[in-house]
């Protein structure tokens, strides 16, 4: 766990870095320095043995488990080949891949955060596209490796981050999670084809384990707080929709801590860096979003009180989780049945619901064509969510078998 947050605030940093590098017209080989004196500083800052990397220590991991984990990861890597095409999907293609041939020099920059490309959404962060520029310049010039490359460090990160979701007793949990992964056809097309979607997802999940370790640990430490801070507010550089999992994240996380003030104050403090850029970027940079810019305040009140748009976004909710997401959906029948024996798994299911409920009233107001946006990106936002959702299952499931075991123990005594 430790080294996929570490891997994953590298990828972060690199991107940030080289787009302020670009900005200042810094030569870009500050940016290598600049990410490692960070990563440094991070480490350094971290509490050498927080509770978040206890869970997961490849020590205590038999070396059958070490076995199964490479095979899956073969197997897993096969299947990411498989569904690899040049550039990405359509999306990664026409606005990831698209913004990163603009942010080259300073000028060819600004075309792109001009309205002439709105079709492309200029205003989402430029940190991915960013980082497609620096493995682009590793590979000495723009190429469909460069893509690839960041999606495929994105899988291995999918694939250590639910490995060691949970506590060492919990490998098989770990490998089960892999496994579910990787199976997952609809899922594996998307993780190596959307790269925006799948790099947010892999942070709300890691940010989803760092707030369950927060809510069962009695006292929290200040570097455990500001880690949880640091590595959530990395979904605002990602894409829009990472704004609104950290408003959900901050106001639950401020409501759990309310008699710890000294402890938000800190996870506040943690999250200013990010705030800040995306700040600046969003005020000066980026032009208007399409979806705030276009909406029309007049015509709020009438789609809110539209019943047809209602069953509309519903419609298209179930019927592309009973297809795309059916693996999910039948875990969730079983969360259902059983619940969540601790307020940890009911807390976090309750964040994904949220986020899920804050999709469907975008969807409620957007001032573009219903069924045609519904269509085009409604699978994209499931996917987001899809992983942290599967974790809270696991991490149901595990809670249930050890007070299971623990109860027929104390019978036997």
């Amino acid at each position: 766990m430790r080294f996929s947050i570490l891997l994953l605030s590298t990828l972060i940093l690199l991107g940030i870095f080289y787009f302020l590098s670009l900005s200042f017209n810094l030569p870009i080989f500050t940016v290598f320095p600049s990410t490692v004196f960070a990563i440094w500083i991070l480490n350094k800052c971290t509490d050498p043995n927080p509770f978040v990397f206890k869970f997961g220590n490849w020590n205590e991991l038999n070396k059958i488990e070490y076995f199964i984990f490479s095979i899956f990861f073969l197997l897993g890597t096969r299947q990411f080949v498989n569904f690899s095409t040049r550039w990405g999907g359509y999306d990664a293609w026409a606005i990831w891949t698209n913004h990163s041939i603009f942010i080259d020099s300073i000028e060819t920059t600004q075309r792109l955060l001009s309205s002439e490309l709105s079709w492309s959404h200029p205003d989402y962060p430029v940190v991915l596209p960013s980082l497609i520029c620096v493995f682009n310049f590793l590979c000495g010039g723009f190429s469909a490796v460069s893509p690839m490359a960041v999606a495929f460090l994105i899988f291995l990160l999918f694939m250590l981050t639910s490995f060691f979701c949970l506590e060492p007793q919990g490998g098989f949990f770990g490998l089960s999670f892999c496994a579910l992964l990787i199976i997952d056809d609809f899922f594996m097309s998307r993780l190596s084809s959307q790269y925006a979607d799948s790099l947010l997802g892999l942070i709300e999940l890691t940010s989803m384990i760092l707030f369950s370790r927060v809510l069962i640990i009695p006292k929290i430490k200040t570097e455990n707080i500001c880690l949880l801070g640091f590595v959530s507010s990395f979904s605002v550089l990602i894409k829009n929709e990472g704004i609104i999992f950290l408003l959900i994240l901050v106001f639950s996380l401020i409501y759990f801590l309310r008699r710890e003030r000294h402890l938000i104050f800190y996870f506040i403090l943690s999250l200013i860096p990010a705030l800040s850029f995306l700040l600046v970027a969003k005020t000066v940079l980026f032009v208007p979003n399409e979806i705030i810019g276009g909406l029309d305040f007049q015509g709020v009140f009438s789609k809110l009180t539209d019943v047809h748009r209602y069953t509309t976004v519903a419609k298209y909710f179930f019927v592309t989780i009973w297809y795309k997401f059916y693996l999910g959906l039948f875990i969730f029948i079983f969360l259902l049945w059983f619940g969540s024996p601790s307020r940890v798994g009911k807390v976090l299911l309750t964040l994904v619901v949220l986020n899920g409920v804050a999709f469907f009233l975008i969807y409620i107001l957007t001032p573009y064509e219903l069924n045609w946006h519904l269509e085009t990106s409604l699978d994209r936002l499931l996917h987001q969510i899809y992983p942290s959702y599967l974790f809270i299952c696991f991490y149901t499931l595990h809670e249930l078998i050890t007070i299971s075991s623990n109860s027929i123990s104390i019978g036997k005594k």
